[in-house]
């Protein structure tokens, strides 16, 4: 995978690149809820599957995208045009 400033204090991210760093659909369906704030519990049981997969699933997003949070992983998510930044007014 090929590395890049993300645009958030620095930090180095890394952009899914060949077959072994792209994100499958389930991992973008599974990031988007990590981002939205829910629990592995909670994504389970909206996508009607076990919460090992999810914890699968986060390790995966973790190993291919670089990032150690789930913080950083919205970060890596919108700085990736996955998801939009959305702000409370």
């Amino acid at each position: 995978p090929s590395r890049s400033t993300c645009p958030f204090n620095g930090q180095i991210c890394v952009k899914p690149a060949g077959q072994n760093g792209e994100l499958t659909n389930r991992d973008v369906e599974i990031l988007k809820l990590i981002a939205e704030g829910f629990m592995e519990k909670e994504i389970a049981a909206q996508l009607s599957i076990t919460q090992t997969a999810i914890a699968k699933h986060r390790k995966s997003l973790f190993n291919k995208t670089g990032a150690q949070s789930s913080i950083a992983l919205t970060h890596w998510a919108i700085a990736h045009n996955i998801i939009q930044p959305s702000y409370a007014v």
